[in-house]
């Protein structure tokens, strides 16, 4: 009986694994970008408030635009030439 249920029991195949390739469609390139990045920031910003790190990152957008992220919000408004690493 208890061998029955586990056969039964349905679920998904898991995570795949997806392959990763230069995306050529600009619009869809474009939207790629916008979710990645901000789970990127989200993960940079959790990673700062979880571990008392300092974080900085910039993104170029496909069209060259630049994001910045920084957490504490001091590396954003300082300027170049201010920051030690």
């Amino acid at each position: 009986m208890m061998m029955d249920m586990k056969k039964q029991r349905k679920g998904g195949d898991g995570r795949r694994k997806t392959k990763i390739e230069k995306i050529m469609d600009k619009s869809r390139l474009q939207g790629t970008f916008s979710k990645i990045q901000k789970c990127l920031f989200k993960k940079a910003t959790e990673l700062s408030v979880l571990t008392g790190a300092q974080v900085a990152l910039i993104a170029f957008s496909p069209a060259g635009k630049p994001y910045v992220c920084g957490y504490p919000d001091r590396f954003v408004n300082k300027k170049a030439t201010d920051i030690v690493l």
